[in-house]
């Protein structure tokens, strides 16, 4: 995951802490490259193993899913 929160590392912290997330949690050293830009919070890029993006979804979804977990496994074959 990839926060661009204004709080700073202190207050995504709390906030990964409080929802109980274990998965690793990044904040950029530097600007963005303009096809991360977006207006919708959470804003959510799934990148191709050759580092293309093959999907976006802005706002909410439902990711734990057969269908979203085929789409990835087919993605490492």
């Amino acid at each position: 995951m990839l926060s661009v929160d204004e709080g700073g590392k202190g207050k995504v912290k709390k906030f990964i802490e409080r929802k109980g997330f274990t998965f690793p949690v990044y904040m950029p050293a530097g600007p963005l490259p303009r096809e991360f830009y977006s207006q919708a919070i959470p804003t959510t890029f799934i990148i191709s193993p050759e580092g293309r993006i093959v999907a976006r979804q802005e706002g909410m979804a439902e990711y734990d899913t057969p269908e979203v977990r085929k789409f990835l496994q087919s993605m490492v074959k």
